[in-house]
Protein backbone atom coordinates (compact mmCIF):
# COMPACT_ATOMS: atom_id res chain seq x y z
CA UNK A 1 0.00 0.00 0.00
CA UNK A 2 1.36 3.38 -1.21
CA UNK A 3 1.73 6.98 1.17
CA UNK A 4 -0.10 8.08 -2.30
CA UNK A 5 -3.43 6.00 -2.48
CA UNK A 6 -3.55 6.27 1.03
CA UNK A 7 -3.47 10.17 1.28
CA UNK A 8 -6.27 10.40 -1.64
CA UNK A 9 -9.14 10.37 0.27
CA UNK A 10 -7.48 13.48 2.44
CA UNK A 11 -7.47 15.39 -1.07
CA UNK A 12 -10.63 14.38 -1.85
CA UNK A 13 -11.93 15.40 1.47
CA UNK A 14 -10.25 19.22 0.72
CA UNK A 15 -11.28 19.09 -3.06
CA UNK A 16 -14.96 18.73 -1.34
CA UNK A 17 -14.27 21.43 1.50
CA UNK A 18 -13.24 23.57 -1.67
CA UNK A 19 -16.64 23.14 -3.68
CA UNK A 20 -18.65 23.30 -0.73
CA UNK A 21 -17.04 27.15 -0.02
CA UNK A 22 -17.55 27.69 -3.56
CA UNK A 23 -21.25 27.01 -3.44
CA UNK A 24 -21.91 28.90 -0.54
CA UNK A 25 -20.31 31.79 -2.47
CA UNK A 26 -22.77 31.23 -5.31
CA UNK A 27 -26.03 30.94 -2.97
CA UNK A 28 -24.77 34.59 -1.44
CA UNK A 29 -24.97 35.17 -5.22
CA UNK A 30 -28.09 33.81 -5.42
CA UNK A 31 -29.53 35.84 -2.50
CA UNK A 32 -28.60 39.16 -3.82
CA UNK A 33 -30.59 38.44 -7.32
CA UNK A 34 -33.63 37.08 -5.36
CA UNK A 35 -33.24 40.27 -2.82
CA UNK A 36 -33.20 42.67 -6.29
CA UNK A 37 -32.68 46.78 -5.75
CA UNK A 38 -32.28 46.90 -1.44
CA UNK A 39 -28.78 45.51 -2.30
CA UNK A 40 -25.27 47.85 -2.70
CA UNK A 41 -24.16 45.17 -5.34
CA UNK A 42 -27.56 46.31 -7.44
CA UNK A 43 -27.30 50.31 -6.19
CA UNK A 44 -23.85 49.63 -8.34
CA UNK A 45 -25.12 48.63 -10.96
CA UNK A 46 -22.48 45.18 -11.06
CA UNK A 47 -25.51 42.95 -9.74
CA UNK A 48 -24.66 39.06 -10.46
CA UNK A 49 -26.54 37.49 -13.74
CA UNK A 50 -29.13 35.50 -12.76
CA UNK A 51 -28.64 32.67 -15.38
CA UNK A 52 -24.66 32.70 -15.18
CA UNK A 53 -25.25 31.87 -11.67
CA UNK A 54 -27.85 29.50 -12.34
CA UNK A 55 -25.47 27.74 -14.52
CA UNK A 56 -22.49 28.02 -12.48
CA UNK A 57 -24.27 26.55 -9.31
CA UNK A 58 -25.46 23.70 -11.28
CA UNK A 59 -21.90 23.07 -12.44
CA UNK A 60 -20.38 23.36 -9.64
CA UNK A 61 -23.08 20.89 -7.77
CA UNK A 62 -22.52 18.41 -10.65
CA UNK A 63 -18.93 18.73 -10.04
CA UNK A 64 -19.67 18.17 -6.32
CA UNK A 65 -21.72 14.88 -6.69
CA UNK A 66 -18.61 13.58 -8.59
CA UNK A 67 -16.25 14.17 -5.51
CA UNK A 68 -19.03 12.48 -3.50
CA UNK A 69 -19.31 9.54 -5.46
CA UNK A 70 -15.83 8.90 -6.02
CA UNK A 71 -14.87 9.67 -1.83
CA UNK A 72 -17.75 7.13 -1.01
CA UNK A 73 -15.42 4.61 -4.05
CA UNK A 74 -12.15 5.36 -2.88
CA UNK A 75 -13.17 5.04 0.91
CA UNK A 76 -14.45 1.64 0.51
CA UNK A 77 -11.55 0.46 -1.66
CA UNK A 78 -9.42 1.67 1.08
CA UNK A 79 -10.84 0.12 3.71
CA UNK A 80 -10.80 -3.28 1.78
CA UNK A 81 -6.61 -2.37 1.62
CA UNK A 82 -6.55 -2.05 5.53
CA UNK A 83 -8.41 -4.98 6.21
CA UNK A 84 -5.88 -7.07 4.94
CA UNK A 85 -2.94 -5.58 6.71
CA UNK A 86 -1.87 -8.48 9.28
CA UNK A 87 -1.20 -6.07 12.19
CA UNK A 88 -4.13 -4.93 13.79
CA UNK A 89 -2.32 -1.76 15.16
CA UNK A 90 -0.96 -0.73 11.91
CA UNK A 91 -4.82 -1.89 10.86
CA UNK A 92 -6.43 0.50 13.41
CA UNK A 93 -4.46 3.62 12.50
CA UNK A 94 -4.54 3.33 9.18
CA UNK A 95 -7.98 3.14 9.60
CA UNK A 96 -8.70 6.13 11.92
CA UNK A 97 -6.44 8.64 10.30
CA UNK A 98 -7.12 8.04 6.46
CA UNK A 99 -10.16 6.54 6.42
CA UNK A 100 -12.02 8.23 9.50
CA UNK A 101 -9.58 11.36 8.14
CA UNK A 102 -8.75 11.92 12.05
CA UNK A 103 -5.63 14.03 12.72
CA UNK A 104 -2.69 11.74 13.97
CA UNK A 105 -3.12 13.48 17.54
CA UNK A 106 -7.07 12.43 17.81
CA UNK A 107 -6.25 9.04 16.40
CA UNK A 108 -3.21 8.56 19.20
CA UNK A 109 -6.08 9.79 21.79
CA UNK A 110 -8.67 6.97 20.57
CA UNK A 111 -5.82 4.21 20.49
CA UNK A 112 -4.56 5.56 24.26
CA UNK A 113 -2.22 4.28 26.78
CA UNK A 114 1.11 5.82 25.97
CA UNK A 115 0.12 6.20 22.26
CA UNK A 116 1.72 9.29 20.58
CA UNK A 117 0.72 11.01 17.32
CA UNK A 118 4.30 11.11 16.27
CA UNK A 119 4.72 7.29 17.34
CA UNK A 120 1.62 6.39 14.88
CA UNK A 121 3.38 8.38 11.83
CA UNK A 122 6.41 6.70 12.71
CA UNK A 123 4.51 3.10 12.61
CA UNK A 124 3.01 3.97 9.84
CA UNK A 125 5.63 5.49 7.63
CA UNK A 126 7.85 2.07 8.52
CA UNK A 127 4.64 -0.22 7.35
CA UNK A 128 4.52 1.65 4.05
CA UNK A 129 8.29 1.71 3.94
CA UNK A 130 8.64 -2.38 4.22
CA UNK A 131 5.38 -2.81 2.18
CA UNK A 132 6.89 -1.35 -0.70
CA UNK A 133 10.21 -2.70 -0.13
CA UNK A 134 8.30 -6.14 -0.22
CA UNK A 135 6.35 -5.21 -3.58
CA UNK A 136 9.62 -4.00 -5.13
CA UNK A 137 11.15 -7.31 -4.44
CA UNK A 138 8.56 -9.26 -5.94
CA UNK A 139 8.47 -7.13 -9.31
CA UNK A 140 12.02 -7.25 -9.42
CA UNK A 141 11.75 -11.00 -9.07
CA UNK A 142 9.47 -11.99 -11.47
Amino acid sequence: MKRVVLERLWRLKEAIAALQKALCIIEDKESVISRKGGSILYSLSIAPNKDAVLREKELLLKELSGKQREFLKTRIELERQISKVNDQYVRLALSLHYVDLLTWKQAARIIGGNCTDRALQQLIARYISSEEKEESMGLDSS
